[in-house]
């Protein structure tokens, strides 16, 4: 009879861990970050407790976000001079970062970001244009998706070269296909 109350004890607590944990995990991945089963599991509510303490990791782009304090022009301006004074615009998550942030607040670092840095720096003088000048809703997404291309494109040609020194491809078929993503031809 112990051995079947021990069991009973068992599976309860098994199945509070379980309740507990997928509690926690489902907090955890509205706050925006991943996991959290194992701290419900194992800490039940103290696990609850550090995951509802977290901070938020989630990020709302500022053109979705409405503040009456804070209207659109004065956050156009904002980014205006930010750009101008050396910030960098995000190409995961298009947010405008000051020029000390080394990384923006969806994970993109700067050093990754400016794998690409002409164009980058292009397109952010070019976004910081067409904020001054009012013409940035018509402009912008042309401008964004000329820069999208670039940095595909980019991307693509470092996937090759990954593939050269790897022995995949030939020396020619790299040149190749560097000149037409570059667009040497």
């Amino acid at each position: 009879m112990d051995g079947a109350i021990g069991l009973v004890y068992i599976i309860v607590g098994i199945f509070w861990g379980v309740i507990w944990g997928i509690a926690t995990q489902k907090v955890n991945e509205n706050k925006g970050y991943y996991g959290g089963f194992g701290l419900g599991f194992f800490l039940g509510l103290i696990g609850l407790i550090i995951v509802l303490c977290k901070p938020d990791n989630r990020y709302a782009p500022a053109q979705t976000q409405y503040s009456p304090m804070y209207p659109t022009a004065y956050s156009e301006a904002g980014d205006r001079k930010m750009l101008e004074n050396g910030g960098w615009k995000c190409k995961k998550c298009g947010r405008i970062n000051p020029s000390y942030t080394g990384t923006c607040a969806c994970g993109m670092t700067k050093g990754e970001n400016n794998g690409t840095a002409k164009a980058i720096q292009q397109a952010n003088s070019r976004a910081a244009e067409e904020v001054k000048t009012g013409s940035a809703t018509q402009t912008t997404e042309k401008a964004q998706s000329g820069v999208d291309q670039e940095l595909q494109n980019i991307q693509k040609l470092r996937s090759y070269k990954e593939l050269l020194d790897t022995g995949v491809i030939s020396q020619e078929e790299f040149d190749t296909k560097k000149a037409q993503l570059l667009k040497l031809d």
